[in-house]
């Protein structure tokens, strides 16, 4: 079984454009709890409204990356 490390915090619709990008660039990606923090985001614990990504351990620095030159080509978001 992989292991899975956070990789990207934001808002749903946030995880979600960063989501397709790295799948778009080969990347597995995990969404924590994503049908729970639509169905009951309250459920969930301390920050409802926040998502986290996670990437398989060996693909993490990669990703990262991956996510940086995203974000400096004038996206915003906090990786």
């Amino acid at each position: 079984m992989d292991a899975w490390v956070p990789l990207f915090r934001g808002s749903l619709s946030e995880v979600l454009v960063v989501r397709c990008r790295l799948e778009a660039e080969g990347f597995p990606v995990l969404v924590r709890d994503e049908v729970m923090k639509v169905v009951d985001p309250f459920i969930t614990g301390m920050q409802p409204l926040l998502v986290e990504l996670m990437v398989r351990r060996e693909d993490a620095a990669e990703a990262r990356t991956c996510l940086a030159a995203c974000l400096g080509s004038g996206a915003e978001g906090r990786p």
